[in-house]
């Protein structure tokens, strides 16, 4: 009679999947960089508002795809266009027209307009004029302001709090109207499947057991 075998000698086969939502990760990566740029001053606050502004359009962009491919067919032959452009098509698909003129999505063109600042920016050469006071021993501007780009201007506290609000606002009315559940805080989430053979005399049957696994 021929002894069982080790189970230890026995290979499993292992097949590893992985489930990510980059916008879950987006939005809470702005509402981060939120809470740093309160806690700031200062250009440090400025950089934070800039991470946070842009991040929170991203995790609207990326939850545009996220309805997209879920409900409509050929997602992926327009999924390049400009989120203007897939709004419309989901509200067309859906049947219902955001009021642009409130507040979530007042703030839609405004959050991309700002993304095209950041990734389209370019070295600006930037003056401004100002009237010399005597006060000073070097000519300096009395208002202290200096030139700044616009991406900079954009960059408060105050837009930073508009731009991540209305962005989870947006999210969750179009995860609404498109009946998709926003129940996970993780962005991903990892699926472990173990082959194991029915028969060692058939290796053709198998059965897989799944072990699920959330991560950060």
């Amino acid at each position: 009679m021929d002894q069982a075998q080790d189970p230890w000698e026995i290979h499993r086969l292992f097949r590893l999947k992985r489930i990510v939502h980059p916008h879950i990760a987006l939005e809470k990566l702005a509402h981060d960089c939120l809470g740093m740029a309160e806690a700031a001053s200062g250009k440090v606050q400025m950089y934070w508002c800039v991470a946070a502004m842009t991040f929170a359009a991203l995790s609207v962009e990326t939850f545009l795809n996220v309805v997209g491919d879920s409900c409509i067919k050929h997602w992926d032959d327009i999924e390049w266009s400009a989120p203007k452009s897939k709004l419309a098509i989901i509200e067309n698909v859906f049947r219902f027209e955001t009021k642009r003129d409130d507040r979530p999505f007042k703030t839609f063109n405004e959050l991309f307009s700002f993304r095209n600042l950041i990734v389209h920016a370019k070295p600006e050469s930037l003056t401004i004029d100002f009237v010399e006071n005597h006060d000073y021993a070097v000519p300096v501007s009395t208002s202290g302001q200096t030139p700044s780009p616009k991406w900079e201007k954009c960059a408060t506290i105050e837009n930073a709090r508009t731009f991540v609000g209305d962005a989870t606002e947006i999210i969750f009315d179009l995860a609404k109207r498109g009946n998709i559940q926003l129940t996970s805080q993780d962005h991903s989430r990892i699926d472990l499947q173990v082959k194991i053979p029915n028969d060692s005399s058939s290796s053709n049957n198998e059965q897989s057991t799944n072990k699920t696994v959330s991560t950060d």
